[in-house]
């Protein structure tokens, strides 16, 4: 496997077993376990990087922009979860998967609103601002994905952290 997949899929999986799912554990699971679980989470990376590999021969456009619409999908994302934990000290956990699924909800409608809009069929009714939005939001670029993603990811987890729902998030255990 080249060296940027494997580094991807190797700091993809350290981020969700380490700095997501181990935040809210409430038992710390042995080696064993944690290895298992840590070659299921490269697992579920891999195939899902399968997946979008085979998707995207679909997307119109030249290489790169195909290689930044699919490499800036989970990219952006991600950082919202390193901000939620390292800089939001009253970040609160639903709020932090708002975030993420809002930031990850804006890098897809950025990178491939064009193709959804043309998948909506035009005659039915209600769908012609449906298919305007996608197409205005696919004709932003490729460049814009990571800045809107960050922009919204951010501003709604910091916003959402500040409703006091359900519990804060544990503090993040800082080894020496």
């Amino acid at each position: 496997m080249p060296f940027g997949i494997s580094n991807g899929i190797n700091s993809s999986c350290a981020v969700i077993s380490t700095d997501f799912l181990g935040r809210w554990r409430k038992k710390v699971g042995a080696g064993k376990t944690k290895l298992l679980e840590t070659q299921l989470i490269s697992l579920g990376i891999g195939v899902v990087a399968v997946l979008l590999s085979m998707a995207a021969g679909k997307v119109q456009g030249n290489l790169l922009d195909v290689v930044y619409k699919i490499g800036n999908l989970l990219v952006v994302p991600l950082f919202i979860l390193f901000f939620m934990a390292l800089f939001v000290k009253q970040c609160r956990r639903w709020a932090t998967y708002l975030a993420f699924v809002c930031s990850v909800t804006t890098a897809v409608l950025v990178a491939y609103g064009d193709v959804m809009a043309e998948a909506i069929p035009a005659g039915m009714p209600g769908t012609a601002s449906i298919i305007l939005a996608l197409q205005t939001m696919g004709k932003l670029g490729v460049l814009w994905i990571m800045p809107l993603s960050m922009v919204i990811g951010v501003v709604v987890g910091v916003v959402a952290s500040r409703i006091p729902l359900g519990k804060l998030a544990p503090e993040l255990a800082v080894t020496e």
